[in-house]
């Protein structure tokens, strides 16, 4: 197993006590990266409410958007092409029928729409 060196307290450690970025690993350690965000926050935790507070509805957004992709990829995948008269639906076809199922979905845990 590789060894890397933190950027922050210069100690050489695995590559497992690393977060994983963009393929790659972090420059500054697990704990490092911990410790400082606590650090930040213990100097102004109003700071952090406040974000926290002003971007609750945007994350909601984006947690349902991914749950909403995720279940389109896995009906995607489980599904396979139907055929009609022998010949395979067109790919719009196929799209239409995702779509209603998306639009169940969202209808069961909104209760609304899209």
């Amino acid at each position: 197993m590789e060894n890397k060196s933190c950027t922050k307290c210069g100690l050489e450690k695995p590559l497992t006590e690393f977060y994983k970025r963009l393929g790659d690993t972090t420059a500054k350690c697990k704990i490092c990266i911990k410790s400082e965000m606590k650090e930040r926050y213990v100097a102004n935790p109003e700071k952090d409410k406040e974000y926290s507070k002003k971007n609750i509805e945007n994350f909601t957004q984006i947690k349902v958007k991914n749950i909403l992709n995720n279940t389109v990829r896995t009906i995607q995948k489980k599904r396979k092409s139907p055929k009609l008269n022998g010949t395979l639906k067109t790919q719009t076809m196929k799209k239409n029928v995702v779509k209603e199922d998306v639009k169940k979905i969202h209808i069961s845990l909104h209760g609304v729409i899209l």
